[in-house]
């Protein structure tokens, strides 16, 4: 798997919207060691670099106790590099900064942009939407309005924000 950047394949320019856009490799070179959380077992290529490495297998979205463990022991010098779909590494990208991370320390190597969160504005739920990309219409588990997924990004809440379809149409 190649760690180059892509352009966004939604076709949002990166100056309208909130997803960060970063290099992934940007601050490994400085790391002192490394904290990788992937949904299995990949090969990197290029490798990282050769320090002290500890691997957490994410288990999902609601909790991954392993990862809070080794946030909550960072110290200067560890880097979090998060590879997997969308989902997982701004979810990892959400947990490292509420663990006081700052987003140069943490590096994302998405592989799939399939699943995304959505937050609906209306009944505040977050859901998770396979086979989902910005600009389609999904349905909110929360309140089962008809969401349009929009391009506006919470990095807090790592999650797409989602409006009601006819919102601007009178009832």
């Amino acid at each position: 798997m190649s760690l180059s950047t892509a352009p966004d394949p939604y076709g949002v320019a990166p100056s309208c919207t909130s997803v960060p856009n970063r290099n992934p490799r940007a601050e490994l070179e400085s790391a002192r060691s490394i904290i990788l959380v992937s949904d299995r077992d990949r090969e990197l290529d290029p490798p990282l670099p050769a320090v002290p490495t500890v691997r957490v297998a994410w288990d999902g979205v609601a909790s991954c106790p392993q990862l809070d463990e080794r946030l909550a022991d960072a110290h200067v010098g560890v880097r979090i590099v998060a590879v997997g779909d969308e989902t997982l590494c701004y979810s990892v990208l959400s947990r490292a900064r509420a663990a006081g991370a700052l987003d140069d320390e943490v590096s994302l190597i998405i592989t799939d942009r399939g699943r995304l969160r959505v937050f609906c504005t209306h009944c505040r739920h977050t859901g998770i939407h396979d086979e989902a990309e910005v600009g389609a219409v999904v349905t909110c588990a929360g309140c089962a309005r008809r969401l349009v997924i929009y391009h506006h990004f919470s990095r807090r809440t790592a999650a797409y924000m989602g409006y009601m379809v006819d919102a601007e149409e009178a009832a």
